[in-house]
């Protein structure tokens, strides 16, 4: 899909979804298409003209699946943004398209008996901010959980703070499960356990955890 094609596509999502929360302004746009692969000088090279041709932060589930529907319908490309933390541009799209920024998805849904179940987009200092009062906190987070997505930790995170106690993220007892969407014409919801490592070819959407 050329950028005339991926125009044309962004223009009828646009009208078919007028009340999305979208960031069309150029500077925006390519300052949201980063991550921290500038600490890399190759990659900065590589990737320093890829970015996206519009951001949308969707504010709840529904909206997420209107996104991905339209997306799928008009094959245009989609990618998430969490907190943009990781420095070796997953994150960068390299084909433009739609960036999804999954901020807006940020609620804590349940806690209780050490478990928290929170949404994709919650930044890991506010489940903290909330689990360190009944005392708990998280068993493994990065040095960057200030900023970092729960969504992000579980897609592209492997380990962090806690991990010499409970060892990586997938170690047996940090996510007990995860729920995710499917990206293609009509979306499915997946509630996917720990004791089935989540792995497949088709992309998906990270769109909670229950953690420990």
């Amino acid at each position: 899909m050329d950028s005339e094609q991926r125009k044309h596509a962004l223009a009828l999502i646009q009208q078919a979804l007028p009340d999305l929360d979208w960031t069309l302004q150029a500077a925006k746009v390519k300052r949201l298409s980063r991550d921290f692969h500038w600490f890399s000088p190759v990659l900065k090279q590589r990737l320093e003209d890829k970015q996206a041709d519009a951001v949308v932060r969707p504010r709840n589930e529904e909206e997420l699946i209107l996104l991905v529907k339209a997306c799928v319908q008009h094959q245009l490309p989609l990618i998430l943004r969490g907190g943009a933390t990781g420095n070796y541009g997953q994150m960068v799209p390299l084909e433009g398209g739609m960036l999804v920024d999954m901020t807006g998805l940020n609620q804590i849904c349940e806690l209780g008996d050490g478990v928290v179940r929170a949404q994709a987009g919650i930044r890991l200092a506010e489940i903290e901010a909330v689990t360190r009062p009944a005392g708990w906190e998280l068993r493994c987070m990065p040095s960057t959980y200030r900023l970092a997505s729960l969504g992000g930790l579980y897609g592209g995170g492997f380990g962090g703070i806690g991990s010499i106690n409970y060892g990586p993220l997938g170690a047996p007892g940090n996510v007990l499960s995860v729920k995710v969407m499917t990206m293609e014409a009509e979306p499915r919801i997946l509630h996917i356990p720990a004791r089935r490592r989540y792995c497949c070819t088709m992309p998906t959407v990270a769109m909670g955890s229950f953690l420990r």
